[in-house]
């Protein structure tokens, strides 16, 4: 247990650390909110311009995100002898986390990390989640631990009619409230409680973590992309705008003396007119910029950000009809990849929360089982014909021969609930009596 001058110290160093985090993490939302970096422009820019410069942001990286965590649900937590889910299930449930687990894993892919908090609450643990914009949590080893020594949760208020901070600080025992200004000048403990977890009650969900614990996430690395695309369109806007049509030219005219001549010498040309001049006039036409370079460059720039995150083009709205068949199975078994990488990262990390649920539940043999594994949902996308014709013919004595309930898990269309609800109809003893009156009688 720290006393108050190393809670507040400790809290100060934790909240340095967070603080030079938030600049690259703000830029992360910034660009996932659509306010990018501006294209360039020529120096001499007016209102036209700038309106172009706003229509020229095509702003990809929400969608490739989203495909992602569209892909990784949670649908049940196993020991790996038993069909039921284990007892921890029941803090999941509980906690709502079938819709809240979509926040944790945006979090993770959009900053590189996030974190789930776990408490003990009535009737069972709390869980929440938090985001990397919120907390930091610091460890001996961060590409090894799985627990945190602290973790601080920032939170901000008002203090005294001015902005301010009331932090939370976590050991492996306690929990400590600091109140403080907004850069955490002044700070005092309010209050010091026990958590009751064994550990510091933080989870950590990390994306592609390397060995020095540095986790970019699925944003930062795509931005320059991103630039480039909103560039392309910009450079595709301001042709349309400015260079689509043909130019008339005449040369040979006298030119007005005032620009009231002038003005009245300016002609609207219809259809129908026929242009004339005196002697030595001549007149011609500019060609106008054809846009089917840009087009494609515009196309070709969507699909290259895309495919740098692993997402087919075509999931995230662009039209790749050029790409073969074989280049387009290639990237989707690439995307199917990522997401096995994914549930491979941010199962283990559900898997230690759930096992810290059990210890708050006072379940020992819960709480030690690491054979126990969530299961996620098929992240493949494939029609129920196609699931029926695989289950069929592993089911088949001719070919497999995998039993009939162990393949029910695989089911997209059922859920935990139905496959218990399958499995005991299958073996009602009442079940098996009517099905044999039933062959009997024809």
């Amino acid at each position: 247990m720290l006393d108050n001058d190393q809670a507040v110290l400790m809290a100060r160093r934790l909240h340095g650390i967070w603080r030079k985090e938030q600049d690259r993490l703000d830029k992360v939302v910034e660009y996932l909110r659509g306010n990018h970096q501006t294209p360039y422009k020529p120096r001499r820019s007016g209102t036209e311009y700038k309106r172009l410069i706003e229509r020229s942001v095509t702003n990809m990286l929400p969608f490739i995100v989203r495909e992602y965590v569209n892909a990784l649900h949670v649908e049940g937590y196993r020991p790996s002898t038993e069909d039921e889910n284990a007892a921890p299930w029941k803090v999941w449930q509980a906690n709502g986390m079938d819709r809240r687990q979509a926040p944790v894993h945006r979090g993770a892919l959009e900053h590189g990390s996030s974190y789930l908090l776990l408490l003990p609450g009535e009737p069972v643990p709390v869980m929440r989640g938090v985001s990397a914009r919120k907390m930091v949590a610091v460890y001996t080893d961060p590409a090894v631990d799985d627990w945190p020594e602290f973790a601080l949760d920032v939170n901000k208020t008002m203090r005294g009619g001015s902005p301010g901070l009331l932090v939370k600080l976590y050991d492996d025992t306690h929990t400590y409230a600091i109140s403080a200004g907004a850069d955490m000048e002044k700070a005092s403990v309010v209050a010091v409680e026990k958590h009751g977890a064994p550990v510091c009650p933080i989870v950590r969900f990390t994306d592609d973590m390397d060995l020095d614990g540095w986790a970019p996430g699925m944003v930062e690395p795509l931005i320059p992309r991103q630039d480039r695309l909103n560039q392309t369109v910009f450079d595709l806007l301001m042709t349309q705008s400015f260079s689509s049509w043909k130019v008339r030219t005449a040369t040979g005219m006298v030119k007005p003396e005032t620009d009231a001549e002038a003005d009245r010498a300016k002609r609207q040309i219809a259809q129908d007119m026929v242009l004339t001049g005196e002697d030595g006039v001549q007149f011609g036409t500019l060609d106008e910029t054809p846009l089917d370079g840009f087009l494609d460059a515009v196309v070709q720039a969507a699909a290259n950000l895309a495919v740098a995150g692993n997402v087919p083009p075509h999931r995230v709205g662009v039209s790749v009809s050029n790409l073969a068949a074989d280049a387009l199975a290639a990237v989707e078994t690439g995307k199917t990849h990522r997401d096995v990488a994914l549930q491979h990262s941010f199962g283990e990390s559900w898997e230690q929360a759930l096992r810290l649920a059990g210890a708050l539940m006072g379940d020992e043999q819960a709480a030690a089982d690491t054979s126990a594994q969530v299961r996620w949902s098929d992240p493949a996308s494939r029609s129920l014909a196609q699931w029926a014709d695989a289950l069929g013919k592993l089911a088949s004595p001719d070919g497999v021969g995998v039993p009939r309930e162990v393949l029910w898990d695989k089911i997209p269309i059922l859920t935990s609930q139905d496959v218990a609800r399958a499995k005991a109809l299958a073996n009602d003893p009442m079940r098996e009596l009517a099905a044999a009156l039933d062959r009997q009688m024809g």
